[in-house]
């Protein structure tokens, strides 16, 4: 049985959501506390809820992302191939981990 998030939840216990296939590691949420799974298409409408937006003013937020270049390099590797038509595997790239 299959448990679908797509309206959003809460793990309140150390949950598996997911495997990366990038990693080879299984992607875990909740062990630290209660987390939630939210659909990007909702944050709009929560934080107008919670007073960040206003339907009457422009707001800027600022979200800071610490990631490095292999990273980046990892997640868009794949999608570039399919755009471009390579097979290059990441070792191939010097970017295997």
């Amino acid at each position: 049985m299959i448990e679908w998030y797509k309206n959003g939840g809460i793990m309140t216990n150390p949950t598996m959501f997911g495997f990366n296939p990038m990693s080879g590691k299984a992607m875990v949420g909740g062990e630290a506390g209660p987390e939630a799974i939210l659909p990007l298409s909702k944050i709009p409408e929560l934080m107008e809820k919670m007073g960040y937006l206003n339907n009457n003013s422009s707001s800027t937020i600022s979200i800071n992302l610490n990631v490095d270049g292999k990273t980046i390099a990892n997640v868009v590797a794949p999608y570039s191939d399919i755009i471009n038509g390579n097979r290059l595997n990441l070792s191939e790239r010097g970017l295997a981990l």
